[in-house]
């Protein structure tokens, strides 16, 4: 069964995707690079006619301009700061790595990339590792189930959206290891010169000593903070939730599909305010609005997370739209 999508006028059929961790990596990494070359043109262009319209006086192109633009640097960026001889000179390698790493051909010893590239990819493009194993966005937009033939002896298959949310540490794939994931990402345990022999003797009182120490006890810890005030069903009528609560405003979806979507979108504004807030509130001169910034946050993800619920897998009922 297909449905149809916000603006009904195509139709979605399931799609199933056999993924390759190498090739969403050199997949996301040429839309960056595409990016950023387009981007670069693009701010040239800008400035060209900005130029040409203090001379003339005239918009005589697409973009329409008014004397004197704030907080815009009119300096033209170096088209080539994104070709591969450049990019390979930042990295201190041979141009024909660089085009190996961007490669998608299938060419001998051409498949793999390792850890190391990868990081340093993340670092050059300015996003976090995580980024680059994304899904693509026809995946998230047709909820696209993902499967990878070399993870496991009989393959990973998991929902675009489900992927998503774990590579970038938010939660686990439904079903497979959400409170044990939780738990895990907080533990401090690993230690410089640590070895790991199945003959070596474990002595059980001290590596409960030391479990305990890294886990719960270490001054940089949160695992008791974080589990300290766990919120039971029947302590909802305690909390003070908003008379106007933005989850009594959403609409429902006008198809599976588009529910999907919806989700989608909105729990990638719930990592980015997340991300927003953490900014705004280090960033030097403004600490006389931190408050604000934390409130205005705050806020925004109170609309992401009821999003997230109210267009979720129907754990939550979702009232009906009103007509008119």
């Amino acid at each position: 069964m297909t449905t149809k999508n916000q603006k009904n006028t195509t139709d979605f059929k399931p799609l199933r995707v056999t993924a390759s961790i190498t090739d969403l990596v050199r997949t996301n990494l040429k839309g960056l690079l595409s990016d950023k070359q387009s981007d670069a043109v693009i701010h040239n262009a800008f400035v060209e006619a900005y130029e040409e319209f203090l001379k003339t006086g005239k918009n005589g192109s697409p973009w329409s301009f008014k004397y004197g633009i704030p907080n815009f640097n009119f300096t033209k960026r170096d088209k080539k700061r994104w070709s591969m001889a450049r990019l390979a000179a930042g990295m201190g390698v041979d141009v024909g790595v660089m085009r190996r790493i961007f490669d998608t051909k299938k060419k001998k010893g051409t498949d793999q990339l390792g850890i190391d590239e990868v990081i340093e990819m993340a670092l050059i493009f300015e996003v976090t590792p995580g980024y680059l194993l994304q899904p693509l966005r026809e995946h998230l937009e047709r909820n696209a189930t993902l499967f990878f033939e070399n993870i496991g002896p009989n393959g990973f298959e998991v929902t675009a959206r489900e992927w998503l949310v774990w590579v970038h540490g938010i939660r686990a794939p439904r079903g497979k290891f959400d409170t044990d994931m939780e738990k895990n990402l907080m533990s401090l345990t690993p230690e410089a010169g640590m070895e790991i022999d199945s003959s070596r003797s474990i002595w059980p009182h001290e590596e409960l000593d030391r479990m305990i120490n890294a886990q719960y006890t270490s001054i940089v810890s949160a695992m008791i903070h974080a589990q300290s005030n766990p919120l039971p069903a029947h302590q909802m009528s305690n909390l003070n939730i908003p008379p106007q609560h933005p989850f009594d405003s959403l609409i429902a979806a006008e198809s599976d599909i588009n529910r999907i979507q919806r989700q989608t979108q909105a729990t990638l504004a719930y990592m980015q305010h997340v991300r927003q807030v953490i900014r705004m509130i280090e960033t030097d001169g403004r600490a006389k609005w931190v408050k604000e910034d934390i409130e205005w946050c705050l806020d925004r993800m109170r609309e992401d997370l009821s999003a997230i619920a109210y267009f979720g897998n129907g754990s939550v009922e979702a009232k009906p739209s009103v007509a008119g």
